[in-house]
């Protein structure tokens, strides 16, 4: 039976994603902020490696940005400094260069390539969801202190409470009941998940606004503010 330990963090946040009925019905991730949740599992596994350190201004990349996954890998030297690799990057702002669907492609292509997803015309279908379920059960011990968190559940609890991939696992009210818990388990992991959590705010602010100017004026005035804001 395959479990969490042959799974690294950002696979176990996508799987713990999923909008998922049975095994039998196609899957779908409709998450909003899950890229940022999975560029920040990513950076964490960077740092873990000794690739990255933390410095006050950011953080510093101390040698080729990869976790050994090949499509991930391949996403992530896009992601590489190349006018000034010394320069030391801020968090939030890799973590919003980072959050795009093509990583989180990517990450679904290693699921696949793994047997716990399979792709059938298009179509996302759970091959392992006893493996999903090792890991639900494994965060929900964890956010009602059932059982102590170690390191990577501590993070999982983190980043999917900061991109709203919790729902499904605990209920609404609950999620109340155990928000000082989920903050407290995310800050374990250093300034990543807070800053997830800064990411993930502003992109629902901008997506307000966006609303807003949309239904004021009209969708092209909502084009050119994603142009003003993206510039």
């Amino acid at each position: 039976m395959m479990t969490h330990t042959d799974l690294t963090l950002y696979e176990q946040l996508v799987l713990i994603a999923l909008d998922l009925t049975s095994a039998a019905h196609p899957v779908s991730i409709k998450k909003k902020y899950l890229e940022i949740g999975v560029a920040g599992a990513i950076l964490l596994l960077l740092v873990r490696s000794g690739r990255v350190t933390f410095q006050r201004s950011g953080f510093q990349v101390r040698g080729q940005l990869s976790v050994g996954d090949r499509e991930v890998d391949d996403f992530l030297r896009g992601l590489e400094n190349k006018a000034d690799p010394f320069k030391p990057l801020r968090i939030g702002k890799w973590l919003q260069r980072a959050a795009k669907p093509k990583l989180k492609n990517a990450v679904v292509s290693g699921l696949v390539n793994k047997k716990i997803l399979a792709r059938k015309k298009s179509k996302l279908f759970i091959l392992k969801p006893e493996a999903r379920e090792e890991i639900m059960q494994r965060l929900r011990a964890a956010i009602r202190g059932e059982e102590r968190a170690d390191e990577q559940t501590a993070a999982l609890a983190g980043l999917a409470h900061a991109t709203d991939c919790l729902h499904g696992l605990v209920f609404r009210d609950e999620l109340k009941n155990y928000k000082t818990q989920l903050n407290a388990l995310g800050e374990q992991s250093g300034p990543v998940i807070p800053a997830v959590r800064t990411a993930v705010a502003e992109r629902k602010l901008v997506n307000s606004i966006l609303y807003g100017a949309s239904a004021v004026a009209g969708p092209s005035a909502a084009v050119l503010l994603v142009r003003a804001c993206s510039s």
